[in-house]
């Protein structure tokens, strides 16, 4: 009977410390980015050239099923736009759509980070992914929550989006 209780309180001490290390979260600054957000750990970061001056920096967590994503569009000089619509939102969600080979299941305008922003909900083969998009100046902020089937009112999902905030605006 002891050994069972033994096993029993390991078990549950066990399960403890890993439901918070998965709860863990961190402030990632990225000043040159403009921009901080809450993530469950450090990202992996990485950039590419988009060309025409254009560049993408991309910071991703995974964690088993979970994805935890930010990503900032650094446009040339001047080549951001001037006042956003939901048509210019529209082709970037469009855009996202077609890359994570996802589709989407609603997408509605918000003020996400003090700006216009699209928010859109889209379903993968077997995850469910929220997308946050705004721009400012010469630079696009998406943000992508992906984890199970119709997840995307978990707090975790929520968390993530409503962590992000820009930096010196």
């Amino acid at each position: 009977m002891r050994a069972l209780l033994l096993v029993i309180t390991l078990l549950l001490a066990f399960s403890a410390v890993s439901a918070q290390q998965h709860s863990e979260r961190e402030l990632y600054r990225s000043e040159a980015d403009g921009f901080a957000i809450d993530m469950p750990g450090t990202p992996k970061v990485e950039t590419r050239d988009l060309g025409n001056g254009a560049t993408q920096k991309m910071f991703s967590i995974e964690i088993g099923q979970e994805s935890y994503f930010a990503s900032v569009i650094q446009l040339g000089p001047g080549n951001g736009p001037k006042n956003p619509d939901e048509a210019y939102f529209a082709v970037l969600m469009k855009a996202y759509i077609d890359g994570s080979t996802t589709t989407l299941r609603s997408s509605r305008m918000t003020t996400w980070a003090g700006h216009a922003a699209m928010e859109g909900i889209a379903d993968g083969a077997s995850t469910t992914h929220l997308v946050d998009v705004t721009a400012v100046g010469d630079r696009i902020y998406l943000v992508v929550f992906a984890g199970a089937k119709n997840s995307e009112n978990e707090p975790k999902a929520k968390r993530l989006r409503d962590s992000f905030k820009l930096l010196g605006n």
